[in-house]
């Protein structure tokens, strides 16, 4: 559900392709966290978080800026 989220949002053209794949990327990275928590690597999970905190201040900014739009349209 969440990968077909991303990727809609990235074919009506509100993701980049590198911001859509990052998002996606860090979908797996939920999945194998929760999945296979024996086999985790603590230092890749920090730096993957690290990577995901700068990519959802991305996507904040990208909705900030369509929702922005939008409101504007409206009026």
């Amino acid at each position: 559900a969440a990968r077909d989220s991303l990727a809609k949002l990235h074919e009506l053209g509100l993701l980049s392709d590198t911001l859509a794949d990052r998002l996606i990327q860090f979908v797996g990275v939920r999945n194998r966290l929760v999945h296979q928590y024996d086999r985790i690597d603590n230092e890749r999970v920090h730096a993957g978080l690290r990577s995901l905190l700068r990519r959802s201040k991305e996507f904040v900014a990208v909705t900030e800026a369509w929702l922005s739009q939008r409101s504007e349209g409206s009026i």
